[in-house]
Parts: C-alpha cells; structure tokens; sequence
C-alpha cells in the first residue's frame, strides 16, 4: 500500500532509529538508515478524510537466524527538572533540562511509556538520546528515579530521591550535539520508564526537553523474537510527544523503585546497577531475602550487618520508625555509588535515638530521604576515613550535631538536607568556659562541602555564654567549602576555632536571625587558646540580623590580613555590623550599623536596598549601591544559579553585585552575551566606576587604608565576646598533603563517544538531507515496515511489504 501524503507543516517524529542497509544515509537521531524518497515514503502527518494523522513510532524487523530484530524509537511522556535555590518553583514548561552542581542543584526527570514490545521478547538494547543546548565538561548521569513524580507540580521540595546510577554519558557535551548511553538495566518490557539526569559537575548542562520536539529526548529499544512467533504487533501507542503515560507492569519493579509493583520471587536485580533491598519494620523480617517489598527485612541493625556491594540500595519504607545505630561501612565506586534511601508513600522513614542513629564509615555512600532525630550525639555522622560520601535530601532534628564530620572524613558533600532545631548540649556546665553544642553542621575533617541546605534552630542556652549554637561550626577542619546555604535563627552562622583550622570558604549564604545575640561569623587570631585560624573567606554573603545585641562578623585576639579575608558582603546587625581588633583584609562590602574596624576603601556603610526584608526578600532593588559594584572574585553564580557577573544596571558592562543576589540574572546555565568585566575605581566616598579594564585577581589586598569620611571612628574598646571552646574534640592528627581541588564524588571519564552532529534541516520523510542520493529501488525482502498511524483514538497498523 502506498499512500500519498503531502508535505508535513509540522515537525516529524524522528521514528526510525535505525535500519541496517548497505544503502545508507544519518538519520536526525545520529543512527544510520536508508533514506526514504519523498515521493515513497509514508513517514509524516497527513489529513486522511479529514483526520490528522500522526506516525509516532516505526518498527523495523530483520530476520537473522532463528529471531526476528525489531527497534522501536519512544518520546518522553513528561519531563522537567528542579533547583535547590527555588524549591517551590516548577519547571514542567521549559524548553531545556538543566542540570547542575552549584550554586543550584539542578536534576532533570524524563519518562517514557514502553508499549508494543511482545511478552517473549528479548530485549537486545535500549538507549537514551539527549540534544545538548548548552555545553559543558561533563554529560552527567543517568540514575533511577525513587518515589513517584509529576510534569505539572514535581519541585525540589516534593521531588522523589535519586535512585541507583545507570550509566555515565561519555564525555563532554559539545553545543548542538547528541549524546547517548546505554539503560538496557531499566528497561525490561512495557511499563513506564523514569530517569533522573544528574551531574557532579559545576560547569552547567542544558539538554533540550521535550517541549523542544525537534530535539527531545528519546529511548531506542532494540529487541528479537523467535522466528516460530507471530510478527509482533503493537498493542497500545506508544509515548509520543503528546502521548498519555498507559498504565502496566513499570520495569523499575524488578529494581525496587518505590511506588512500583513488587517484582515476583526474591532475586534481586545485580550487575550494572547492583541489588535493592528492601526495609519494613512493620511487616519485614530480617529472615527474608530482603529484596522485594513482600519479603524484606526488618531491622537497622541486618542492613548494618550485611556487605553491600558497589551500586546496592538498601530503602526504608515510608512512614516506619527505627532506632539506631544504622552503621555503613562499605564503600561504593564512582560510577556506582551505594545508595540508601527510602520507598512508598508517606512521611519520610526515621531512624532515632536515643543512641547513636546513623554512623557512615564507608566510602561513595549516598544517604538520602531520611528523618534522623532525637540521637545521642549526631543525627548523621560521618566518621574517620570516610571519604567521598553524600548527604542528600534528609530532615535532621533535636541532636547536638545534626551531621558530624569526623577528623580524617575528608571530601564528603553535605547537600539539600533541611537541618532544625539541632540545639541540644553536649557539655553545658557552670564555670569552665567549656560548653558546647547545639550545632547543625560540624566539621572536624579536610575539604567537606556544605551547601544548598536549609538550616534554623541551632541555638541553646549555655551556662558560659549565655546562648550558644551554630548552623556550621569548624573546628581543626582544612579547605571546607560552605555556600549556597539559607541560614534562619541560628546563634550564629559559624565559628571556626583551633590552630589546625585554615582555607575555609563562605560565600553566597543568606543569613538572617531575629534572636538576640545572633552572630554571623567568630574567628580569632593567635593570642587565643584557640587560634589562630588562618585564611577564612567571607564572599557575596547576605546577613541581616535584626536581635537587639545581634552582630556580624567578629575577628578578635589579632586579627589581621592572614586570619581573614572579606569581599562582596552585605552585613546589617544591630549591636555591630562587625568588629576586628586588628586590620585584616577586608573591602567591597556593605554594612549597615556601627563598623568597629578599619574599613577598605571601597566598602561603606549605607542602605543595601532590599526587595523587603520583613518578609525575607534580600534581591537588590534597582537603585541600590550593591548593584554593578563588587569585585571579581572568581564566582560565577549567585545564590538562586544566577549568571555572575551580570549587568544589573543596564549600563552595557556585567559588574559582580554585592551580596547573595545578583540583580537581574538568569541561570548559570545560559551566560548573557560577553560584556567587558568591570574594574571598579575607588573614590572616595562614593560608590566605584566602572571601567573596561582586566578584572583584578581575587587575591587579598595587603593593608586596606580607610577612606576618609566613609566610616566612624573606630572605637578602641574590644567588643565584650566571651572566648569559647567551639568543641570539646582532642586535635586531630596532622593529615597528609591534600589533593589542591576538592571534589566530592569524582568520576572517571571514560573515553568520549563521537557525538553525530545534527542538522535541523530535514527532509520530508525526517532523514537528513545530507546530499546522498534517494533510494528509490525496491527494498530487500526481508526488511518489513510496521507503520503505526493514530486515527483519533485508534491505532492503525500497516505493513509495507
């Protein structure tokens, strides 16, 4: 049968995955194919007796030996992707995919709908493609998808928790390119298929979504029947790019993904992508195999006792309560990191004290969607030699330390958890100078990050100080990265003590408190027990504490340029905005209060210009002094993954904003168009100039000299700080020489796959037109055609002989 179609207004489905022919031209999904003459090809929308009609998949079947090979191309029924730094927001609409590591954690979801794939089917192979918009060093991953999610209204704060990684996409992603890798583990029939897209990287990644149909997403399946079965036909349509998800058996069954059907008998799912186990304390018995919802385990104390090997999940079913200790001491690899996390519906399953609660010793941990609270100690600590582990996605409450990271814990990454009321007392006796506790965060280890985490209540009343508590306490830790965090009525944000303590960064927090001795940072040089600590940075906070003996930063017992660095700040506190006893390196800032320091000759005291700070809107209004007035230093995205710099002001240069904030920009992901980097002049007085000149490098200034008139006098009397303990930790033995770049979960490359290029212009049966001569001969005889053609709400199967 030959139909006569005219030519498609409307974008084609590239349906044809691939064909095997010695005649052969690159289709637009990057595959090899025959390419089909206008005049013969059935392949695009027509009107027949008025009806539209859609081809949304074709299969093509080969016959080889004993089996028939079959391919089909599927298009995603949903995607979107979400952001740490805007929870609420949904991006079900977007044209692009985003994904991230920092400032904003970005991670795209995609679904596909498998139907039309027969029961005695083997699946040979089955493969994602994805369109890169904007390029990056790395292509990210491929990781299921744990708990249930929606296009419409999945956000960060509702989405499900990265399930096990898949595969690596090879390489990096080059600009109107397509990438692609292998998921054959997910794929086991017909069923609903949902994949996260993640990266470890901080360079940001775009793929195009499915809104974008001549570059969506797409899952090609490659599969063979016995030559003794009937031809298959497709039972349902598959999912196009308007196709509705249909119901059935999802293949994430057999790999325990909460919210699917239990997959039948006890083995578990092993090879790429490891075993899953599952954990009931209600139901469960620690006799059972453990691998399936029906017939799991019970108690904490069998996944702590059990070797979990590389890529394993062990979930904890929604809406359970454990006591601890849960200890985890295997190690995963970097490509399959072992995983635990939590299945169904509900509240999040919580492990809790009154001992110890969760205890990582292990190595390439993930530990995700959990509640920890109420322990003896930490909710989650990270203990000695534990490298390389993430903490994601959990709630942490009423511990002394919400998560603890050991001496010797290096590397580890502390991400989206929401950290409350962490704001019990480890030692809190009258006398002694020696309380402590009440922490959200403590870092005892080398080169740990901690960012894009929700952190209030980290405040207790000590005998000594009279309030104690900090959202991130440092204590002997090295190279710690702290960003990105929104911190909300914590005693302080942080104080750093011990000698061995140095090169620790803070940059791009939103900190705000109304308590009344709320302070942003403590640090002190070496004429104290507990100093010096060398090298903290201060850059592009926002602090704004409102408490009516509320400060900013505190430098005291010689501070001075090798303690401590500050660019870029907006600081407003009641009491002070800041005090140091000594000049140390310190300018483009904002304050707003009495400054008891020497201040740079750019910085000032005036009004930053908030959108509303009532309601906890820090933006920067259009007139404020914050805008187009910083200093480079090196960042290149705001709080909420806005592009740095950006011109906010409108004057044709990007200048680096003041503060969190950077006014005006979009995502990281797409850079407006090159504008000259400003090197802001300093004149007295008044608010810099900008000028087209080289930046200047983000290197301490030796001795700031105060600009006339720009600040009050200091006053010589020290602020009344009571010298503290932060911690009653011995101090630690000296590590090693360190790696120079922290990297949480590196993952090695591996050798980068050739990308075709695509070419949007298509001819009309959706090959690329790339020159190559049409075939118009007749086709071999064992190649079949099974066009599947959508007639309003029926599916209409051809074979073209």
């Amino acid at each position: 049968m030959q139909l006569s179609l005219p030519r498609p207004k409307l974008p084609l489905l590239r349906a044809i995955s691939h064909l095997r022919s010695s005649d052969s031209a690159a289709g637009p999904n990057g595959r090899r194919g025959r390419r089909l003459c206008p005049a013969r090809s059935p392949l695009w929308p027509a009107l027949i007796g008025g009806t539209l009609v859609l081809f949304t998949f074709v299969i093509l079947s080969q016959q080889s030996g004993g089996a028939v090979t079959y391919t089909a191309t599927f298009y995603p029924t949903e995607d979107t992707y979400i952001k740490s730094t805007r929870p609420d927001t949904n991006y079900g609409n977007a044209t692009t995919l985003q994904v991230d590591m920092q400032p904003s954690i970005k991670r795209a979801l995609i679904r596909f709908s498998v139907t039309g794939i027969p029961s005695n089917a083997t699946i040979q192979s089955a493969t994602l493609r994805l369109f890169v918009v904007d390029k990056s060093n790395q292509s990210g991953s491929i990781q299921l998808v744990n708990g249930s999610w929606s296009e419409r209204t999945t956000t960060w704060s509702n989405a499900p928790a990265v399930g096990l990684q898949i595969a690596t996409i090879a390489g990096a992603a080059q600009d109107n390119t397509w990438k692609e890798a292998s998921v054959l583990p997910a794929v086991s029939g017909n069923g609903g298929v949902d994949f996260y897209i993640i990266t470890g990287s901080t360079d940001a990644l775009d793929y195009a979504s499915r809104e974008n149909t001549q570059f969506q997403p797409a899952l090609a399946i490659l599969w063979s029947v016995p030559t003794s079965a009937p031809s298959p036909t497709p039972d349902a349509t598959p999912g196009g790019p308007s196709a509705t998800a249909t119901t059935g058996p999802t293949p994430q069954a057999t790999l325990g993904g909460p919210g699917a059907t239990a997959a039948p008998g006890p083995t578990p799912v092993a090879g790429a992508i490891g075993a899953t186990y599952f954990i009931d304390n209600a139901a469960g018995n620690d006799s059972s195999s453990g691998t399936s919802e029906s017939d799991a385990w019970q108690t904490v104390g069998k996944v702590s006792n059990v070797t979990l090997a590389p890529g394993d999940r062990v979930l904890f079913k929604r809406g359970g309560v454990w006591s601890g200790p849960l200890t985890l001491a295997n190690a995963g690899t970097a490509d399959r990191p072992i995983t635990i996390g939590s299945y169904g519906s509900g509240a999040l399953p919580v492990i809790q004290g009154p001992g110890d609660c969760v205890d990582v010793k292990g190595t390439r941990l993930i530990v995700s969607q959990l509640n920890v609270k109420d322990c003896a100690w930490a909710g989650i600590k990270v203990s000695t030699g534990a490298t390389y582990n993430r903490i994601d996605g959990n709630l942490v409450t009423g511990n002394v330390a919400g998560v603890h990271v050991d001496s010797g814990a290096s590397d580890n990454v502390i991400v989206g958890n929401t950290l409350q009321n962490n704001n019990r007392m480890s030692v809190n006796t009258p006398g002694g100078n020696d309380d402590s506790g009440a922490f959200a965060v403590l870092l005892n280890g080398d080169r740990n990050e901690v960012m894009n985490n929700s952190i209030s209540g980290s405040d207790a009343f000590s005998y000594d100080y009279g309030r104690d508590g900090a959202a991130v306490e440092v204590y002997g830790g090295q190279g710690n990265n702290i960003h990105d965090n929104l911190a909300v009525d914590n005693n302080a944000f942080s104080e750093l003590g011990n000698s061995r303590s140095r090169d620790n960064t803070y940059s791009y927090n939103v900190v705000r408190s109304s308590l009344a001795t709320s302070t942003f940072v403590v640090t002190r040089g070496s004429q104290n027990g507990f100093g010096p600590v060398a090298n903290t940075r201060l850059l592009n906070n926002t602090v704004v504490m409102t408490g009516s003996s509320s400060q900013g930063f505190v430098c005291y017992a010689g501070c001075d340029s090798s303690i401590l660095m500050m660019r870029n700040n907006i600081i407003e506190a009641v009491l002070k905005a800041g005090y140091a006893d000594g000049v140390f390196d310190e300018d483009y800032d904002i304050y707003g209060g009495t400054t008891q320091f020497t201040l740079g000759a750019h910085s000032a005291v005036v009004d930053p210009m908030f959108g509303n700070v009532g309601a906890g809107d820090f933006h920067l209004a259009a007139a404020s002094p914050a805008v187009d007035t910083g200093v480079n230093v090196g960042l290149t995205a705001d709080f909420e993954g806005g592009y740095v710099p950006h011109d906010g002001n409108g004057d044709g240069i990007a200048v680096t904003d003041r503060g969190a904030f950077e006014r005006g920009s979009t995502s990281a992901a797409t850079p407006p168009p090159a504008t000259p980097q400003a090197t802001p002049t300093a004149t007295a007085g008044s608010a810099p100039t900008p000028t087209s000149t080289t930046p200047p490098p983000a290197t301490p200034r030796a001795t700031p000299t105060a600009t006339a008139g720009s600040a009050p006098t200091p006053t010589p009397t020290p602020t009344p700080t009571p010298t503290r303990s932060p911690t009653p930790t011995p101090t630690p033995t000296p590590t090693p020489t360190r790696t120079p770049t922290p990297v949480a979960s590196p993952t090695p490359s591996p050798t980068p796959t050739p990308s075709p290029t695509p070419t949007p212009s298509t001819s009309p049966g959706g090959w690329v037109s790339s020159g190559t001569p049409c075939v118009g001969a007749a086709r071999p005889a064992q190649w079949k055609h099974v066009v599947v053609l959508m007639f309003e709400n029926h599916t209409y199967n051809q074979v073209m002989g």
